[in-house]
């Protein structure tokens, strides 16, 4: 898609209303609402039921301009698979893989993992339960 093709759409897509349509319910009856954010505030407005049809099929088509618009931006990649070797221990083997460090105390360990530069250690506080 050209730059001129994506100007066009931009400004198709700025003549519809912006915004989606939701329902609140006052005292049992469902009215319509069409509501949206601008400059970070979230606005709101009562729909006329003549009006209903209308504006839910101009959202509708702003929706699908908006998603032409991102497929088009969006750059084509070749998917590649990724690969992950994951190594799981438990029972014994897990038993006899922390035995080397469970006399270590808290943070002890660290001046031993230092010195191995051929892998990296994130170490992180257990959440607390409340």
């Amino acid at each position: 898609m050209t730059e001129s093709e994506k100007n066009a759409l931009q400004a198709q897509i700025a003549a519809f209303p912006k915004g989606n349509i939701t329902y609140k319910s006052i005292s049992g009856k469902k009215y319509p609402y069409l509501q949206w954010t601008e400059d970070g505030r979230q606005h709101g407005r009562r729909i006329k039921e003549s009006e209903l049809d209308y504006l839910a099929a101009s959202i509708q088509e702003r929706k699908r301009l908006e998603g032409l618009l991102k497929s088009a931006s969006l750059p084509k990649k070749k998917q590649t698979p990724s690969r992950t070797n994951v190594l799981i221990r438990t029972g014994d083997a897990l038993r006899s893989f922390v035995q080397s460090v469970k006399a270590f105390k808290k943070r002890e360990c660290f001046s031993v993992l230092q010195t191995r530069s051929s892998f990296s250690v994130v170490y992180a506080e257990p959440a607390r339960q409340r």
